[in-house]
């Protein structure tokens, strides 16, 4: 942080409280060329949801043309997650399709960091994802609006760098047809969201214009050359309620090599300062007066609680898992 530094806008971080033992979070997909059919397969597992302390939904469609409808579920301890997946209804879900009884392929990504190694940040008063679990937001943070921000977040980075360590471990079982990878340890994963329920006609307006072209290019690049600035992987969703119906929010959730990695394409790429120029353009413009909702998580994971695991899915996983190849340990 600069020395006299004041943050040009509020922006807020979620606390967590001292009983949470980790940032747990699942990603829980199905995957088909056909929309009803995914959706379908999700909406069979939303009912045995009510043990996640957060629930989301979403959409995206991958490099393949699948589209890819999913639940994004937070915990703060183990022991909630595990009582997840041993109930009947979604343990039962996941079995079945490893059986071959899915009309979609199905996959799970599920990632945990320790509250030291976790970071979030908000524009407004109105936390999202992880940060809902968190305790009161309190006074706007000093540590943003300036690069290196992100890592002054992270309380751990006070005294680790927080680089990549060991090799992802990938196994290929059910003769090919399921695929699983403990990730190596210090993967960075962001979660990126953008609101514009709020947002006036005009402002609206602006934001489609000047700056969602530049963001839809930049995680176009990501998603199919993002392995050259070590992103291994990208989506750009819509999210969704419950019920699959539409909402006036995305977020981009991304896989990076480490924190590293994520902080030089963050920095240095012309696909991300495009993205911040636009943005800051349109703040001028609105005089920092903006309904525009934005908010971020990051995981610096600990591989011994994450595990990425995809059934039938195209490419045999989402994190660039082509056959025969391990992308995480490559790059590492």
């Amino acid at each position: 942080m600069p020395d006299g530094w004041v943050p040009p806008v509020d922006a807020w971080q979620a606390g967590f409280p001292a009983s949470a033992d980790a940032i747990m979070c699942s990603y829980v997909g199905a995957q088909s060329l056909d929309p009803a059919v995914a959706a379908r397969a999700i909406e069979a597992l939303t009912p045995s949801c009510r043990h996640a302390q957060t629930i989301e939904r979403a959409r995206f469609v991958d490099a393949h043309g699948f589209t890819n409808d999913y639940l994004i579920l937070y915990w703060t301890t183990r022991e909630a997650r595990d009582r997840f997946w041993a109930q009947e209804g979604a343990g039962g879900w996941w079995h079945r399709a490893l059986a071959g009884e899915s009309e979609a392929s199905v996959w799970r990504e599920e990632f945990a960091a320790l509250p030291a190694r976790f970071e979030t940040l908000f524009s407004s008063r109105c936390p999202r994802g992880a940060g809902t679990l968190g305790e009161t937001l309190g006074e706007p943070t000093r540590r943003h609006g300036y690069w290196g921000g992100m890592r002054d977040r992270i309380a751990a980075a006070a005294n680790d760098p927080l680089e990549p360590f060991n090799s992802a471990i990938r196994r290929v079982e059910a003769g090919g047809r399921h695929v699983s990878v403990r990730p190596q340890g210090n993967l960075c994963i962001i979660r990126s969201g953008q609101d514009w329920s709020a947002c006036s006609a005009d402002e609206r307006a602006l934001y489609e214009e000047a700056v969602l072209p530049r963001l839809q290019r930049g995680m176009r690049f990501l998603r199919d050359e993002g392995v050259t600035a070590g992103c291994l992987s990208c989506r750009f969703s819509q999210e969704l309620t419950l019920d699959g119906s539409p909402l006036e929010r995305s977020f981009t959730s991304l896989i990076f090599v480490s924190l590293a990695h994520l902080e030089r394409w963050a920095h240095t790429h012309p696909t991300h300062i495009a993205i911040f120029e636009a943005f800051m353009a349109m703040a001028a413009e609105r005089k920092n007066r903006l309904a525009l909702a934005l908010w971020h998580e990051v995981f610096v994971i600990d591989a011994e609680q994450s595990l990425f695991e995809y059934i039938d899915c195209a490419g045999n996983g989402h994190y660039g898992f082509a056959p025969g190849e391990n992308a995480l340990s490559s790059l590492a």
